[in-house]
């Protein structure tokens, strides 16, 4: 997916910046604070009471939509070669783990 990413920038001269993702799902992508708890699940919520989110976003809102306005506006940028180490073996192993314990956690429809 990236290596076509790159290839329809180029294509229209976009230049493409790798942006460090760490805690971008933590922060908030208003006033800045960083906190674990600010996530939870798909939800974030500032923990800052004056914070502006509260008024602009009716207190919370999707995670991944406040991890993607830090990333558009990071200025983190790295290494390609530092962005394709999150891509290692066993972190694609993880996904593939969580889809088997989650099956055995489903009830046995047979088993009726």
């Amino acid at each position: 997916m990236q290596l076509w990413i790159i290839k329809q920038a180029e294509k229209v001269g976009i230049i493409v910046r790798y942006v460090d993702p760490a805690y971008t799902s933590q922060t908030c992508s208003v006033c800045g604070n960083v906190l674990k708890e600010q996530r939870n699940g798909r939800s974030f919520k500032c923990a800052v009471p004056n914070c502006k989110i509260h008024s602009m976003y009716k207190d919370k809102f999707h995670a991944d939509f406040n991890a993607a306005r830090n990333i558009a506006m990071s200025t983190n940028f790295t290494d390609e070669k530092d962005i394709m180490k999150y891509g290692t073996e066993e972190q694609k192993k993880e996904p593939k783990k969580k889809k088997e314990e989650d099956r055995k956690k489903r009830p046995n429809k047979d088993a009726a």
